[in-house]
């Protein structure tokens, strides 16, 4: 009896050890599919990844190999357990959300690309801001990281979402925080403070203008030459062709025009969602929006207009005149920081003309 509760004893360590090497080997053979050695970061997909198919074969070779331990409710417990616990991680990332704590951590995980990102003081600047401008969002509501998204990064009412797979350089993220937190977070926010709410849900017009400003904004820190500037014509160039062309030939257009084959595949992805064949012609035209708002900002600027104005809330420049007449509207609290300067500065000349 000892010989067989020893061997049994025996048997369930080589079982345990069997189904732990076998997920850290599949970990790492996922690492295959990497488009070149420096992607090759950790990933917590490809973690998850592993230990469900530690789960599964946990249950299937126990199934398998059901005769050969002893201990009926061990098994069972064993077998219940790898249900239970692969059904967990499976449902797990589903439901990934992130804490004011925990954005660091999302932050982390988008800078696992971002070449020493987290080390530039300005992308770190932008992440505490937006870490303060989120403190009181409601943390279940937060999510962050989601695989159901086109583009890298989106601001919502009440949420950053970032793409799980989406990749960064230094200059992206700088010109990420100009146009996500330094446009689109802290509209929302005055928005918020707005007696009306639609100043946080946006007027009628507003997608344009505010789309415009963020762009604007964008172009403040990226270099003269960076590709990211061509975007919002690159994307009116890619609806207009889209519109009498197919997924592959409107991909084959932006290749001609000097793009690279990702920047192409991620137009198309944009101007063609929604469509139940690529292959028809036919196109989503929001793209529309970016160099159109941009063009209406720039020329707002150069007829003396005050920025500032545009960031009560979700407001559009056609609609700024009768914004002008509502009395109960509150002057923006949150600002970028040139603008928040350069408002410091005329309040001093005021005073020093007094």
């Amino acid at each position: 009896m000892d010989g067989q509760g020893q061997m049994a004893k025996m048997g369930w360590s080589r079982f345990v050890a069997m189904i732990a090497v076998s997920s850290t080997v599949m970990f790492f053979l996922m690492y295959q599919l990497v488009y070149s050695p420096d992607h090759a970061l950790f990933s917590l997909n490809r973690l998850l990844a592993s230990l469900v198919m530690g789960c599964v074969m946990t249950v299937i070779m126990l199934g398998f190999m059901w005769s050969m331990y002893e201990g009926r409710v061990l098994k069972l417990v064993v077998l219940a357990g790898a249900i239970l616990a692969g059904a967990g991680l499976l449902a797990g990332p589903l439901k990934i959300t992130a804490t004011p704590g925990q954005i660091r951590s999302a932050g982390a995980d988008l800078a696992n690309s971002l070449h020493d990102i987290l080390g530039d003081a300005q992308a770190r600047s932008g992440v505490t801001y937006l870490l303060t401008s989120l403190r009181t969002q409601d943390p279940s509501k937060m999510k962050t990281l989601t695989d159901n998204l086109i583009a890298d990064c989106a601001i919502g009412r009440r949420a950053l979402l970032i793409r799980r797979s989406a990749r960064f350089s230094a200059t992206r993220v700088a010109s990420l925080i100009a146009h996500e937190v330094e446009t689109h977070v802290m509209v929302a926010e005055n928005g918020r403070r707005q007696p009306f709410a639609i100043f946080e849900r946006g007027l009628a017009h507003a997608l344009e203008t505010q789309e415009g400003l963020a762009v604007v904004q964008q172009e403040r820190v990226l270099p003269p030459q960076h590709e990211k500037r061509g975007w919002p014509a690159l994307g009116v160039l890619a609806v207009s062709y889209a519109l009498s062309h197919s997924f592959a030939e409107t991909r084959a257009y932006i290749r001609r025009l000097g793009f690279s084959d990702q920047r192409a595949l991620r137009t198309c992805e944009k101007v063609k969602r929604g469509l139940a064949r690529t292959v028809e012609p036919g196109g989503f035209t929001r793209e529309l929006v970016y160099l159109r708002g941009a063009l209406a900002v720039r020329a707002f600027i150069a007829g003396g207009g005050d920025l500032r104005r545009l960031y009560v809330g979700r407001v559009s420049l056609e609609e700024l005149p009768i914004c002008a007449h509502v009395k109960e509207l509150l002057p923006p609290l949150s600002l970028p920081l040139w603008l928040r300067e350069r408002g410091e500065k005329e309040v001093e000349n005021m005073k020093n003309e007094e």
